[in-house]
């Protein structure tokens, strides 16, 4: 296994880092990113939901809250975490988000979009997150999913990786993708879900 490091260019205002994989990611030459008005609560404290905190908190007010108390940097109730979020992430397994989605619906504002970056399917229900979730919130709630190649290691570590978000509201994959802008994440919107 060998490790590449990324060529950069500077092509006028933006740097742009193209890897050996062949995918490019650029990131704005200013000193701060675009502040975005979203409140972002993080259900998970485990490691993608702590990476995911760490590049969305530049762009964006971010809550972060896990069962396990230990795990939070801050000790807040869910409800603190949820108070006022626009988008909340899931990233909790996938034989754990049932029970985190019901445990957070009571407290989780109207017309809030309901993000999972949970991989594969439930063990007992037989369903994907998009379906759990599907089940437990009503249409009011813009459902995204966020898949690709990201790795919190290399999240945490300010690595360039892909991610593509999912939802039939491109309004609300926009708004989500756009959590990412100045990140090393490279998000793209698709309405194929």
């Amino acid at each position: 296994f060998e490790v590449h490091m990324p060529v950069l260019h500077d092509l006028g205002r933006s740097l742009v880092f193209v890897c050996r994989c062949g995918w490019i990611s650029s990131w704005a030459k200013s000193s701060t990113a675009p502040m975005n008005t979203s409140v972002v609560a993080i259900i998970g404290a485990g490691k993608m939901g702590t990476a995911l905190s760490s590049c969305m908190k530049e762009v964006s007010q971010v809550r972060l809250w896990d069962i396990n108390r230990d795990a939070m940097p801050t000790r807040i109730t869910q409800a603190t975490a949820l108070l006022g979020a626009n988008i909340v992430f899931f990233c909790v397994p996938s034989w754990a988000l049932p029970e985190a989605a019901a445990s957070a619906k009571a407290d989780i504002s109207p017309g809030a979009i309901i993000v999972s970056v949970t991989k594969g399917i439930h063990p007992k229900l037989l369903k994907t997150s998009d379906g759990v979730l599907d089940d437990i919130f009503s249409s009011a709630h813009p459902r995204v999913l966020i898949g690709g190649p990201m790795l919190a290691e290399e999240i945490k570590a300010h690595l360039p990786t892909r991610a593509v978000v999912a939802c039939a509201d491109s309004s609300a994959a926009s708004a989500v993708a756009d959590l990412f802008q100045g990140s090393c994440v490279s998000a793209t919107t698709t309405s194929d879900i």
